[in-house]
């Protein structure tokens, strides 16, 4: 495997001091721990950052969605000459809104099918 545009070379079988990456590696070996605790925080940092990432972004889909809705009704239900979207607009409007009920309904069926006995107990 090649990490930032290396090219690793072949391990010298004769055992010689021309490898590299090999004697890097026995130089390196002290800060074991401290490479491996580096490692270890960075993968924190990246689960945190997702764990933030994720529920905002649900939080901002479901926001959008819920102003699709109020959009939708809205149109439904005012008077003509409060209404801004055609006829076409609104009716890609109610496309997204229906597939992502489905889509929606589809997912929740799904997790309570394939959950785990484990998941389903708690």
């Amino acid at each position: 495997m090649s990490g930032g545009g290396l090219d690793i070379p072949a391990p010298d079988p004769t055992g010689s001091e021309s490898d590299t990456l090999a004697n890097q590696e026995v130089k390196n070996w002290p800060n074991y721990d401290e490479i491996s605790s580096a490692k270890r925080h960075n993968q924190v940092l990246v689960h945190k950052t997702i764990g933030y990432l994720i529920p905002a972004a649900l939080v901002v889909a479901f926001l959008c969605f819920l102003a699709m809705c109020l959009v939708y009704v809205w149109h439904l239900l005012s008077r003509p000459c409060w209404r801004w979207l055609a006829p076409a607009e609104l009716q890609n409007i109610h496309s997204i809104i229906f597939s992502s009920v489905v889509g929606g309904a589809i997912a929740l069926i799904a997790k309570t099918y394939f959950a785990d006995e484990k998941d389903k107990a708690n």
